[in-house]
């Protein structure tokens, strides 16, 4: 499994389309944080953060990159 399929299936999510319109808790939060880095490595997180935020960005550590889909997350307008 890649990142996309276990961040879609930690965050109950059918399809990996389905990440960029839902609204996060929490404990999905959580979920998030805790994405293992030393399985993925950044380029994943990176890419991962450029799908969710539809934005052409790139961070210098998973953690950044974990925060920036948390915040696109929280706050999308679903």
């Amino acid at each position: 499994m890649d990142i996309f399929d276990v961040t879609a299936a930690c965050l109950g999510c059918t399809y990996i389309s389905d990440l960029r319109r839902i609204r996060i808790t929490e404990s999905q939060v959580d979920a998030i944080r805790s994405l293992p880095e030393n399985i993925f490595p950044l380029s994943d997180f990176n890419r991962l953060a450029e799908y969710i935020t539809g934005e052409k960005i790139s961070f210098s550590t998973a953690a950044k990159a974990k925060e920036a889909i948390i915040h696109s997350l929280l706050f999308s307008p679903v």
